[in-house]
């Protein structure tokens, strides 16, 4: 059966927007319908449903006339999604066809974890991230962030401009999701938690030409710079995950620098006006902390978790930023304000190529991920708030380093003068270009209002190397992000050792005591293998019932079975099921965990 689909068709001077997507997953299209009913009240927009159809309608014609029409198409993947032959081999041809051509604009949205990225649907831009899909979002109030943030996105896209920047087909190339990024998070407390991009090792030439627009003299002379593989945060460090560290209390052996403020930003409260969607500032990036306050928070994270956080060097902030461009931006040599929050209306310091056609000065930071990423899944690399970096000032790049370390002036006070990176919300285009370094004086300056900065921020890098300094393999810098794994047991208590022994390996062990807690866990974040008892609550099958469960909601993840006693007819039933193993013996179980997530 064909997936379910309708249209929202606009007046005869505009195109339409198609929703493409399956029929079990209706309700989110009625929960988008409602979200956008201010656009279908107010500007002239209809809605047509495949609920009119009647018996006898002809509807291969009518959603052939809605596609021909269709100047976005917004597909709502899940697996039952992709399941759809009739989705793949027709109409998607027809939008992937007409996107190559014609200019259409494809998005789309991860309802559920599913294979997309064996698609060609994940080369175009994805509205949420990925890793974690609307259905998967436990708290409602995400939901209705991310519903909000889907229909603002519909609205910028239907909306008729003049003096159009270049074809929309060739800023989706540059703003996909590419298939090879790996995401890892790390968990704060208070509901929060980091999302840390894996960077691989490479090459690039650090600084800007001669001949960039708005260039300035400290940005070269270009050289190249080898670095070492990194996760950086995807996201600028935002008001909530601040909030998070900012309240920890010190543990056996943990020793604090200094006291940090929990609520450190300008823009919040009655200071923000928030956007549409917005209940609260949580989302947007922390301000008005220092660079010494910036390096607490990295040591707080570094002690507490036991990798060695820290700030990024311009080096590696620089190489992420480019993502594998030479350009200006990471968009290409021009930005607009529908790419990132910046003074776009400053026309007369305005360094783009083309000027912008509906330039905006928003005025204050804006939530994290609003805007699109780069080609490595970087949000907010420009604009929003500057970034502090570990380097000290320089006015030129002479002498190294070229290995992606940070420029330290053994002269200068600790905190006398540090570069930040990326430009923010109050600074015109020129100032977010990737190359761009702007050094921010010591928080103590008399001439700093309260001796903070509304405008400057921070993310974070991760690196291959432990607390204490010692140097380590690099693929232990993601050793405890890569591997976790969900224990199902419906007593807590058993197999303590075993957990224990995982733990002691870098593997972060979940668990839970059902079927029902285990597939709520799967839907919340990513897993890379379940171990599971096979009988549980009195019901012997209760494991066998919880793998069909699983591969009936199309995810692939491992599921080793770990038996007190051995039961054949049990055994030979769960293999045949798909099980990765049945095995009843401690030391089966570490290597059987080793070996599957030494495969991913």
């Amino acid at each position: 059966a064909p997936a379910w689909r309708h249209a929202i068709t606009l007046p005869p001077e505009r195109d339409q927007l198609f929703i493409s997507y399956s029929h079990v997953d209706r309700k989110w299209v009625d929960r988008l319908q409602t979200m956008i009913r201010p656009l279908l009240r107010n500007h002239g927009v209809s809605l047509w449903d495949d609920s009119r159809f009647q018996p006898g309608d002809n509807w291969r014609e009518e959603i052939e006339t809605a596609l021909a029409a269709a100047k976005v198409a917004l597909l709502l993947v899940s697996s039952d999604f992709l399941a759809s032959e009739f989705v793949l081999n027709s109409e998607l041809s027809q939008l992937l066809t007409a996107a190559e051509e014609e200019g259409l604009r494809i998005l789309w949205v991860p309802l559920w974890p599913s294979l997309v990225s064996y698609t060609p649907i994940y080369a175009y831009q994805s509205l949420l991230d990925p890793e974690r899909p609307l259905a998967a979002m436990r708290r409602s109030v995400d939901q209705q962030v991310a519903l909000n943030t889907i229909a603002l996105a519909i609205k910028e896209a239907l909306a008729p401009r003049q003096d159009s920047p270049p074809p929309i087909r060739l800023l989706l190339r540059l703003l996909r999701w590419p298939a090879r990024t790996q995401v890892f998070h790390e968990e704060l407390g208070e509901a929060e938690r980091l999302t840390m991009v894996r960077i691989q090792a490479g090459s690039f030439q650090m600084g800007s030409a001669e001949q960039e627009p708005g260039r300035h003299a400290n940005e070269g002379p270009v050289h190249e710079v080898t670095l070492a593989e990194f996760l950086i945060g995807q996201t600028p460090i935002t008001q909530a995950q601040w909030r998070a560290v900012a309240r920890w209390t010190p543990q056996h052996g943990e020793r604090w620098g200094r006291e940090l403020n929990p609520e450190p930003a300008k823009f919040q409260g009655e200071e923000a006006r928030l956007l549409a969607g917005e209940t609260n500032t949580d989302g947007r990036p922390v301000e008005r902390v220092s660079w010494e306050d910036a390096i607490e928070f990295c040591s707080r994270l570094s002690q507490r978790i036991g990798r060695n956080y820290t700030l990024p060097s311009e080096a590696q902030w620089e190489y992420a930023c480019r993502a594998g461009t030479s350009t200006a931006y990471c968009f290409g040599a021009i930005i607009y304000s529908d790419l990132a929050n910046f003074r776009g209306t400053d026309a007369s310091r305005f360094s783009s190529p083309a000027p912008d056609p509906q330039p905006l000065f928003r005025e204050q930071t804006t939530p994290v991920g609003m805007f699109p990423a780069n080609a490595w899944s970087l949000y907010d690399m420009h604009g929003n708030v500057s970034e502090w970096c570990l380097d000290s000032v320089r006015s030129r790049y002479e002498g190294g380093p070229y290995d992606g370390s940070a420029w330290e002036d053994p002269q200068a006070p600790k905190i006398e003068q540090r570069i930040t990176r990326g430009g923010s919300w109050a600074m015109p285009p020129r100032c977010c270009r990737s190359a761009f370094r702007f050094p921010y004086r010591s928080p103590s300056q008399a001439d700093v209002p309260d001796g903070l900065y509304d405008d400057v921020g921070f993310r974070l890098v991760c690196l291959p190397k432990s607390v204490s300094g010692q140097t380590s393999n690099p693929q232990e810098l993601v050793r405890g992000f890569d591997a976790t794994v969900l224990w199902v047991d419906d007593n807590h208590d058993n197999n303590r050792s075993e957990r224990f022994e995982l733990q002691k390996l870098g593997i972060k062990v979940l668990q839970a005591s059902s079927t029902e807690e285990a597939l709520a866990v799967l839907l919340s974040q990513p897993i890379d293998a379940i171990i599971s008892d096979m009988s549980r609550h009195g019901r012997s099958r209760a494991g066998l019932e919880m793998l069909q469960e699983i591969k009936a909601r199309g995810q692939s993840i491992p599921v080793v079975f770990y038996m007190g006693v051995k039961r054949p007819e049990l055994e030979a039933e769960a293999m045949e099921l798909g099980a990765a193993a049945v095995i009843n013996q401690r030391v089966q179980l570490y290597a059987v965990v080793k070996s599957i997530l030494s495969k991913r």
